[in-house]
């Protein structure tokens, strides 16, 4: 009375063990059911493959398709307009890793009254390090080159991309751009290549090295600090943070000494346990913290790595300042406004456009026209 047989067919996969008739139905019945399943499945399998929807509407769609890649999951959006025979497929368009499109900073600065949350760079931004650079070559030279000669440490200082005949660390450098810890974990590694000995002996020896480095000192504001951010207060700014790679301890004695610890919400520091700038990981901590939107978030700072961590924030509006160690050949692939001063930044709250300021993307050159640069 019942009958079971085995079933190969691609509408199945393979073999397989399938009940084609239950009491209830007839034979007929549950075979005409299973050529259905089968026309059916086959049907969808080829609309996959090209890349269509097996029921298509006169009317603009939008799904979410799940795709495998390397066996990690992608979500993808597909759009897809009127149906019509010429039409090979919907477009894909990748999904978006943050919440919005980027605007250009025109459309930014235009609408600057969006802007609540302001992020900062601490040492090139609001501070000036250099003696304390200085301070800091000048003893690691005298020390290095006891345990392994000049070259050793010309070989540092170039490591970290340190010019000890102006004293300026370069923009693109560990010394401009990395935590303290990074910078003596490097100078132990160069102790330990010169000289043989193992790391952690090295290790212990920079450390008291460290001791002889007074990093409370050398930093000079570049502006006074309680008067500006008092106007980006006023200028509409709600909420304040400060990511850097300087010590948590010197940033805390710095900002209390200019009067301006009370207005930060948040800092991310050298020495917290938390992925340095650029990683995403520092971006999304500080942002959930506030619980901001990138496209109300505006980003201040004067090297690579703080450019990058507002691309990888997609922030808004990412501002670059020159009174640090970066320059515009260096930062210009990530920045969308240039600025000479942190002071500066009081005009782009207020919707005071520079033309002479604004960016212009590198991809397109002076003959073609910039969606960012109406003059263009």
């Amino acid at each position: 009375m019942f009958a079971r047989s085995v079933v190969a067919s691609p509408c199945f996969g393979g073999m397989r063990t399938s009940s084609l008739l239950s009491p209830s139905t007839s034979s007929k019945g549950a075979v005409s059911q299973l050529l259905f399943n089968c026309l059916r499945s086959v049907s969808s399998s080829s609309a996959a493959k090209k890349g269509i929807s097996s029921t298509t509407t006169t009317t603009t769609t939008s799904s979410t398709i799940n795709k495998h890649r390397h066996g990690r999951k992608e979500t993808i959006r597909s759009v897809s307009s009127s149906s019509s025979s010429s039409e090979k497929g919907p477009r894909v368009i990748p999904a978006q890793t943050g919440p919005f499109f980027k605007k250009s900073p025109f459309s930014v600065i235009r609408n600057a009254a969006t802007i609540d949350t302001l992020i900062t760079d601490f040492n090139g931004t609001l501070f000036d390090a250099s003696e304390l650079h200085q301070q800091w070559a000048s003893v690691m030279s005298e020390k290095l080159s006891e345990h392994c000669g000049e070259k050793c440490v010309d070989h540092l200082f170039k490591v970290v991309k340190f010019d000890p005949a102006t004293g300026k660390a370069d923009g693109e450098g560990m010394m401009a751009m990395r935590p303290w810890n990074d910078i003596y974990d490097t100078v132990a590694y160069e102790l330990s290549r010169a000289t043989g000995m193992k790391y952690a002996d090295a290790a212990l020896i920079v450390a008291s090295w460290r001791g002889c480095v007074d990093h409370f000192v050398g930093h000079r504001p570049l502006a006074d600090l309680q008067a500006l951010f008092s106007q980006w207060k006023e200028n509409g700014v709600e909420k304040f943070a400060i990511t850097t790679a300087e010590d948590r301890a010197v940033v805390l004695k710095l900002l209390e000494e200019n009067n301006v610890l009370d207005y930060v919400d948040i800092i991310v520091a050298g020495t917290d346990p938390i992925a340095p700038k650029p990683q995403i990981d520092n971006i999304r901590y500080i942002m959930r913290s506030l619980e901001s939107l990138p496209e109300s978030t505006l980003l201040i700072g004067d090297t690579k790595a703080d450019m990058l961590l507002g691309r990888n924030g997609d922030i808004a509006l990412r501002v670059g300042v020159l009174s640090g160690r970066g320059t515009v050949e260096q930062l210009q692939l990530y920045t969308d406004v240039f600025i000479e001063t942190a002071e500066e930044v009081s005009g782009l709250l207020r919707g005071e456009i520079n033309h002479n300021l604004i960016h212009v993307p590198h991809t397109f050159n002076s003959t073609t026209k910039s969606p960012f640069n109406p003059t263009k």
